[in-house]
C-alpha cells in the first residue's frame, strides 16, 4: 500500500470526510486546478492536529485550503494531503472576537458591523476565510487584518499547537510569517472598537458598492488582484517621477501600470484580463493554470519593458509545476484564500 493510501485509511478512521483524486477546481474561486492526491475536510482543531500527525508519519506534504480565493492550482494536481479548513466557530466577548480559521471572512465582517464594532468594515467584500486573511494580511481602503488582530492559535506541520501574538506573525504588506512557517490557523482573536452601527453599515454598503463597480461579480471565476502593488520606497519615488503622479504616501497600484500598457482584455485561451480592472485575470470557462501563467508573464513583460518594474505575484501557486512556477509543499500553503 502506498503512503497516500495509508494516510487515506488512517484519516478515514478519524471519522472525517476524505477522498482521493478530487479536482481542486471545485474548491477555488478561479475554478482551475488538477486533482488533490488526498482531500480531507476538517471542522475542529483536534482533528486538524491529528491529520497533520498522520501526514508527518506518512512523509506526505500538506496544503491547507481556506476559501480558495487567492490561489492558482497546478493543472498537474497537488501531491500529498490537501486539507479544507472548515473550523468556522465565532465567539464574542464584548469588543473581542474569536473566530475559527475556516470561518468566512465577510461573514465575520458583517457580524462585527451588526454588533456596532469598528475595525473591519473597510474590508467588507473580501472573499476567502479568516485564516487566509491572516496568512496574506488582507486589507483594503486603509485597513488591514493585522490592525485588529491580537493573536492567532496555530498548528505547525509537525502537529504542535501554539499561540502567536501579532508581533510574532511578521506582518507586512500582503504578508505574514505563516508563509514561511507553514503553520495552519486554528483560531484568531481580534480586538475591535465600539462604534456607531448606522455609520458602520453605511461604510460597509459603500465599500461593497465600490467593489461591485470595479471588480468581477462573485459568479465570475477569478482569484482577485494577481500582482502586488508597488510598496518599495525607492521604486515608488522613481515611478512617481516617471509618471508624474501625486505623492500621497500610498502604494502604486499594479493595475495602474498594467492599464498604461494596455493590458485590459489581453487573453491566453480562456484566461482574460478583466475589462474593468487590469490587475485581475478572469477564467471565462476553460482556462488552465498554464494559460493564466502565460498571460501573467506577458502582462509582467509589458510592465517591465515600459517601466523597469518586475511585478510580484500576489496569487499563490500551489502544486506540481511543469511551467517553472515552483511547486510548494509546506503546510498552510493554500491558506491565503
Amino acid at each position: 500500500m502506498d503512503r497516500a493510501a495509508q494516510a487515506y485509511d488512517a484519516i478515514g478512521r478519524l471519522g472525517l470526510s476524505v477522498e482521493r483524486d478530487v479536482a481542486l477546481r471545485d474548491f477555488t474561486t478561479f475554478r482551475i486546478g488538477g486533482a488533490a492526491e488526498v482531500l480531507v475536510v476538517v471542522d475542529c482543531a483536534d482533528r486538524m492536529v491529528e491529520v497533520l500527525r498522520i501526514a508527518r508519519e506518512a512523509g506526505l506534504p500538506v496544503h491547507c485550503l481556506g476559501g480558495g480565493s487567492n490561489v492558482l492550482v497546478s493543472d498537474e494536481g497537488v501531491p500529498g494531503i490537501t486539507v479544507i479548513n472548515r473550523i468556522a466557530h465565532v465567539r464574542h466577548d464584548g469588543a473581542v472576537i474569536h473566530a475559527g480559521g475556516g470561518a468566512t471572512w465577510d461573514d465575520l465582517v458583517e457580524d462585527a458591523v451588526e454588533r456596532g464594532l469598528s475595525g473591519l468594515a473597510a474590508m467588507s467584500g473580501i472573499p476567502g476565510s479568516v485564516g487566509g486573511a491572516v496568512y496574506g494580511n488582507a486589507g483594503a481602503y486603509g485597513e488591514s487584518v493585522s490592525d485588529a488582530l491580537v493573536s492567532a492559535t496555530v498548528v505547525d506541520p509537525d502537529g504542535a499547537t501554539g499561540t502567536r501574538a501579532r508581533d510574532d506573525l511578521g506582518f507586512a504588506y500582503r504578508h505574514s510569517n505563516l508563509k514561511r512557517t507553514g503553520e495552519v490557523v486554528l483560531e484568531v482573536t481580534f480586538r475591535l472598537r465600539e462604534g456607531d452601527r448606522g455609520r458602520l453599515r453605511e461604510q460597509r454598503e459603500t465599500t461593497l458598492r465600490t467593489r461591485s463597480a470595479k471588480l468581477p461579480r462573485p459568479s465570475e471565476a477569478t482569484a482577485g488582484s494577481f500582482f502586488k502593488n508597488i510598496a518599495e520606497a525607492e521604486e515608488r519615488r522613481r515611478l512617481i517621477a516617471m509618471l508624474d503622479l501625486p505623492e500621497d504616501g500610498r502604494r502604486i497600484a499594479a493595475g495602474l501600470l498594467l492599464d498604461r500598457v494596455g493590458a485590459r482584455r489581453m487573453r491566453v485561451g480562456d484566461a482574460v484580463v478583466f475589462e474593468r480592472h487590469a490587475n485581475i485575470i478572469v477564467n471565462e470557462g476553460a482556462a488552465t493554470a498554464a494559460d493564466v501563467i502565460e498571460l501573467s508573464r506577458r502582462m509582467r513583460a509589458l510592465v517591465r519593458d515600459a517601466f523597469g518594474v518586475v511585478l510580484q505575484r500576489e496569487v499563490i501557486w500551489i502544486g506540481r509545476s511543469p511551467c517553472g512556477e515552483g511547486a510548494t509543499s509546506t503546510c498552510g500553503a493554500l491558506e491565503a484564500g
